[in-house]
């Protein structure tokens, strides 16, 4: 069944300057202005979604946060793609759910999603298209790769096991990688060590990273709810971790400062020296106030 259905669903965009309903306009004189979806990385840039029209846009923005139709740089009407199957004489048109710039570049990928699966396309800075992407189940996109400034990731997140599919900007798929782990990952902050060796942060645990065999491995953890609760064993209620405040990372030894708050809205500094090839704690507890 082929139908092609132009609906635009603005859904939660990771890494997006804007997150406003990008069909709005209203009257600036005889001109239509027009309301951004996200930005470029120097706030030069906007794409939007244009209803009226049925078509994406990339327009100069020069720091402001609206632009009209005579600031528009390029167009393209929506991806023509025929309906998902699923079975018993049931379609689900696919729809515009997603577009960001790359990381430091002018390039924009959009995403239309359906029922189960979802097609990734991949335009340069004139608005020709590089890449369209194979057909691929639903995912949670992130638009940095921690890992390669110059890539992103579409990740499925399974019970047992996720997949990360990594792609450079021209729409290149470059790895399909395999993570086994409690914590999110593709959440935290990255440091590299050395060459295929990364220290990773979050509230919520220290990690060691390596990669072995097209797989994401955590060589070692640390989880800080339970090293906080730990470190503070006469407080009746556990302090809270509020923020990662600093990190240092060398190949010898990685600093990491935390601020808890204490029932009584007291905060300090915690501070954890570890040793950046075996994970292990290598200084006494540092509280500081």
């Amino acid at each position: 069944m082929n139908k092609v259905f132009l609906i635009f669903a603005l859904l939660f965009l990771i890494g997006c300057s804007e997150n406003t309903n990008t069909d709005s306009k209203e009257e600036a004189g005889s001109k239509e202005v027009y309301s951004i979806y996200c930005k470029s990385f120097d706030n030069k840039y906007a794409a939007s979604f244009l209803s009226d029209k049925e078509k994406i846009v990339v327009a100069l923005l020069d720091g402001e946060n609206s632009f009209t139709i005579d600031d528009i740089i390029w167009e393209r009407s929506l991806e023509k793609l025929d309906d998902e199957d699923l079975g018993y004489g049931n379609y689900k048109p696919y729809v515009l759910g997603n577009m960001n710039f790359f990381r430091n570049t002018y390039k924009i990928f959009t995403l239309y999603r359906a029922y189960k699966t979802q097609y990734l396309f991949f335009y340069d800075e004139k608005g020709n298209l590089l890449k369209q992407t194979n057909k691929t189940p639903i995912t949670n996109i992130i638009t940095d790769c921690p890992w390669d400034k110059d890539c992103m990731i579409l990740g499925i997140d399974q019970i047992e096991e996720d997949t990360y599919y990594v792609y450079d900007y021209k729409g290149t798929e470059k790895e399909i990688l395999k993570y086994k782990g409690k914590y999110n990952i593709l959440g935290m902050s990255w440091e590299s060590i050395e060459d295929n060796r990364y220290f990773s942060c979050s509230n919520n645990a220290i990690c060691f990273i390596s990669f072995q065999d097209k797989e994401i491995k955590i060589d070692s953890e640390i989880n800080l709810p339970d090293y906080i609760k730990n470190l503070y064993p006469n407080e009746e209620n556990t302090p809270k971790i509020n923020e990662v405040v600093d990190y240092e990372v060398n190949k010898e030894r990685c600093k990491v400062e935390l601020e808890v708050i204490l029932f009584n809205s007291q905060k300090e500094i915690v501070t954890v020296i570890l040793n950046s090839n075996t994970g292990e704690i290598i200084t006494p507890n540092q509280i500081t106030q």
